[in-house]
């Protein structure tokens, strides 16, 4: 894995259109803080007085909100991947988002809380305008979320008052903290009205496709390199090796003349047996012999790699870009200089497009925990199968309707993806869920509102079928013609509900990392070495 640009602008974009629609962490650090010098405290001047940093017509946030805001979008940010970006035990403010060192991880951050606290208030805003409710579901999610702090400050001897100042600092209450998650929902609740009474006619879907047919296709090609690169000995830079780079011209151009698949796939494995040297032998022990068997069998799985199907488009390849051009045909080939070698390319499938028909979901997993980390609750399979059921139970004896299953999804499912959404899944393709849940769902008998239990590597599955549902395609473009429809509305609603915010005092939020963390960071490292 690699920070590439595409992958900087699929994360950056978190700051600006669909932030508001991510569920907001309750706590950020989950561990106590004893070192009350660390937390940030409330006496903080703004250019609104009264410790408010942002603020409109009918809604004031307090630095210590933001602070708390900061946190949490930080530590979300965490979860979803990981440190692979920054250096956690060093200052965001000195660590870069991008090569050239224009933003920093401390900026990017505050740009976030900055565009959700934004949008968050701009939306709540309309919401209330419009005569958006908090739902019942929302008001048992947020008391979910502080049953579960309470828990985590009962473990360590705290009152929740005293667990959240050890965490967040003077001025962040439990009142403070469910204003914003209410206000969070209620501007989430008008966002989704919103999103969902927009629709488009097939004629509409048919010219925004055509009009961006690299968003929503897919091609299947095969590609095989040869490099003509090494290392050098310092492995600091890349030595190009002038007699090889001739000699893997010669042969990329030798694969780009073959035309079809089995022709194309054939001439890999001559290759590789010609240059065994180039064969990974992953089965073979560094003790045991290799077969004949064993070596065709590597070349075999070698030449199968170079398959390639279902592909989307991306910007950031040669290769993509060259597979995704108009006019692309089956039997099409071309070699690409990377840079570091040569890539022969021939067209399988040109671009087309999903016409797979989707499913719409709703479940409430019950997850099989049998050697949890510490801290965490031991889930045996005998016992998460016995609480799916009494859920499946509690269900039926009730309405037994989709409103109720959505609102036992938001009280009782194990899963972060889907929960706070009632457990519903829509537009899902077959074959991107686990195998018994695929096979569930998408079964050629079913029909809407069928429920039933079912078990995965996951856990135990109490489903509600929703609705099968359009084709993949028109699925993915009627997403974007909502998503775009929403930034253009809520253009317009920014400039009716303003918002005004204290830049100056948004830069002086930090992260709070309680010194019990930071000590068993350092006893994490010095045990590794």
């Amino acid at each position: 894995m690699y920070k590439s640009n595409s992958i900087r602008k699929r994360i950056l974009a978190a700051a600006a259109a669909g932030i508001l629609l991510l569920s907001l962490p309750m706590s950020g650090c989950n561990k106590e803080n004893n070192d009350e010098s660390s937390v940030p405290q409330s006496s903080k001047d703004t250019k609104f007085g009264d410790n408010i940093v942002a603020q409109s017509k009918s809604y004031k946030i307090s630095f210590p909100l933001m602070q708390y805001l900061y946190n949490s979008l930080y530590y979300r940010f965490l979860d979803s991947y990981g440190s692979y970006y920054f250096d956690t035990s060093k200052s965001l403010s000195e660590q870069y988002v991008d090569a050239d060192n224009t933003q920093s991880w401390h900026d990017y951050f505050v740009e976030m809380s900055k565009n959700y606290i934004q949008q968050t208030i701009v939306f709540a805003e309309a919401g209330n305008e419009a005569g958006t409710k908090i739902t019942d579901e929302n008001l048992a999610a947020i008391n979910t979320q502080f049953d579960k702090m309470e828990e985590e400050a009962t473990e360590k001897g705290l009152s929740l008052d005293e667990y959240i100042k050890k965490n967040y600092g003077d001025g962040v209450t439990r009142e403070e903290i469910e204003k914003l998650m209410k206000m969070s929902y209620l501007a989430q609740n008008y966002a989704n009205d919103l999103y969902d009474s927009f629709s488009y006619t097939d004629e509409q879907l048919e010219k925004y496709y055509s009009e961006n047919k690299n968003q929503f296709s897919y091609a299947d090609y095969m590609s095989y390199s040869f490099s003509y690169s090494t290392i050098n000995d310092e492995g600091t830079s890349m030595v190009i090796d002038e007699e090889k780079k001739t000699e893997s011209k010669e042969y990329a151009d030798a694969l780009a003349n073959c035309k079809t698949s089995e022709d194309f796939e054939e001439y890999i494995k001559k290759y590789l047996k010609a240059n065994p040297s180039l064969v990974s032998m992953t089965t073979a022990s560094a003790e045991a012999s290799v077969t004949e068997e064993d070596f065709n069998q590597a070349v075999d799985n070698q030449a199968q790699s170079a398959y390639s199907e279902f592909v989307p488009y991306s910007d950031s390849s040669d290769v993509l870009q060259w597979v995704f051009e108009d006019g692309r045909k089956e039997g099409d080939t071309t070699v690409i200089d990377t840079g570091a070698g040569y890539v022969a390319v021939l067209i399988l499938k040109p671009a087309y497009r999903d016409e797979a028909i989707t499913r719409d979901i709703r479940h409430i997993l019950v997850a099989i925990n049998e050697n949890p980390a510490e801290g965490e609750e031991k889930v045996t399979d005998a016992q998460a199968k016995e609480k799916a059921e009494q859920i499946y139970r509690e269900w039926l004896a009730g309405d037994a309707t989709e409103e109720t299953f959505a609102e036992l999804a938001a009280k009782y499912s194990d899963d972060p993806g889907s929960a706070s959404n009632g457990g519903l899944y829509e537009d899902v393709r077959e074959g991107t869920m686990v195998q018994p849940f695929n096979d569930w769902m998408f079964d050629s008998s079913r029909q809407g509102g069928d429920h039933d239990v079912v078990k995965t590597d996951f856990g135990y599955h109490v489903m509600y079928f929703v609705k099968t549902g359009k084709e993949a395609w028109k699925s993915s473009v009627d997403q974007a013609l909502r998503e775009q429809s929403r930034s253009e509305k809520y253009e317009d609603l920014s400039k009716k509900y303003t918002v005004e915010i204290d830049d100056t005092a948004l830069n002086d939020m930090e992260i709070i990392v309680p010194e019990t963390e930071t000590e068993e960071n350092s006893e994490s490292t010095e045990s590794s070495e």
